[in-house]
């Protein structure tokens, strides 16, 4: 990963034997060294807390970054265990990382991470897609509430996305818009 950018990606975390997946973006300051930011309240933030272990998730399927957005059962996950860390199966990649510092802000929790194993489970990088970051987009829109570019980021990914990624997407969403 290269240092100074933010990636988005899906953390994995495991606590009271159920694995737990959320979409988050990861700020790496060094090679083995990424900050998170996540909101107090949530599992994310409760397991990785609790357990000081994580896996970060390198995925290029759009429909995951919704589903583990807004779903909020999700006990569906599809995961295999690296070191009794939870990593999604459909993943092309994973980094398994602990926590050296949390620090408490008013409404978040930043963790300084540090990556313990690298995982690359793709022969060949998938080439970035409009529709891919349409999807991200519209996850962290709807997380927040926001509903007023639905329909330009259903555009892009009916524009760039598989047939048949597109209609899961859609179908997905319809419970949620």
């Amino acid at each position: 990963m290269l240092k100074k950018r933010i990636y988005e990606t899906i953390i994995t975390t495991f606590s009271e034997n159920k694995p737990n997946a959320a979409p988050m973006g990861i700020y790496f300051i060094e090679d083995d060294r990424a900050i998170v930011k996540i909101y107090k309240g949530s599992k994310t933030y409760e397991n990785l807390k609790k357990t000081k272990k994580c896996a970060i998730n390198i995925v290029y399927d759009p429909i995951l970054f919704l589903v583990y957005a807004l779903k909020e059962k999700k006990e569906d996950i599809e995961v295999f265990f690296d070191s009794g860390i939870p990593v999604l199966k459909d993943c092309s990649g994973y980094i398994l990382a602990e926590v050296l510092e949390m620090e408490e802000k008013e409404n978040k929790g930043i963790f300084l991470l540090k990556v313990i194993k690298k995982v690359s489970l793709s022969d060949f990088p998938e080439p970035f897609s409009r529709g891919l970051g349409a999807a991200v987009e519209l996850a962290i829109e709807l997380t927040r509430g926001r509903r007023d570019n639905i329909g330009k980021y259903l555009r892009v990914m009916k524009k760039c996305l598989e047939e048949e990624k597109f209609k899961r997407i859609e179908e997905f969403l319809g419970e949620y818009l």
